[in-house]
């Protein structure tokens, strides 16, 4: 499995800031649960005791500053988006199939079943270049700004 980071390069494009190879998760202690942390933010974020359920005009899912999305998406192939940047900060994995992270400044990567990707706010696309569908699952985190 992979993390990808996206961040800002030198000369303020958007570009991929780091590529590491998880550790393999060996399966832990019998009957226990193994974890493994991705990326953490520092940002507090409040846990309300009322759940929040988008309204069907409203399944953009980009939240606001201090709220956070919980989103699933099946990209069909040969799907393409244009470059873009949300006010967000994106905990991104792939589910099945594969897709490309393509950044502001031409840098990519691959990501294939089981990778990762956090997603800084920065400008990208991405692109399924396969015929087959992608299941990507994510967390959405709105900053200020």
């Amino acid at each position: 499995m992979n993390r990808i980071v996206t961040g800002l390069a030198e000369d303020g494009r958007a570009t991929i800031v780091r590529r590491d190879e998880l550790s393999p998760m060996t399966g832990g202690r019998p009957g226990r649960p193994e974890m493994q942390a991705i990326w953490s933010t520092a940002t507090p974020f409040a846990i309300s005791d009322i759940d929040i359920e988008l309204p069907d005009r409203d399944r953009s899912g980009y939240p606001g500053a201090g709220e956070a999305r919980f989103m699933l998406s099946m990209l069909p192939g040969n799907f393409v988006t244009q470059q873009h940047v949300t006010s967000t900060v994106d905990y991104f994995l792939v589910v099945s199939g594969e897709l490309w992270l393509v950044m502001e400044d031409g840098s990519e990567a691959r990501l294939a079943q089981g990778d990762s990707v956090v997603q800084r706010g920065t400008v990208h696309a991405w692109e399924n270049r396969s015929d087959q569908p992608c299941l990507v699952a994510f967390v959405m985190l709105g900053l200020d700004g």
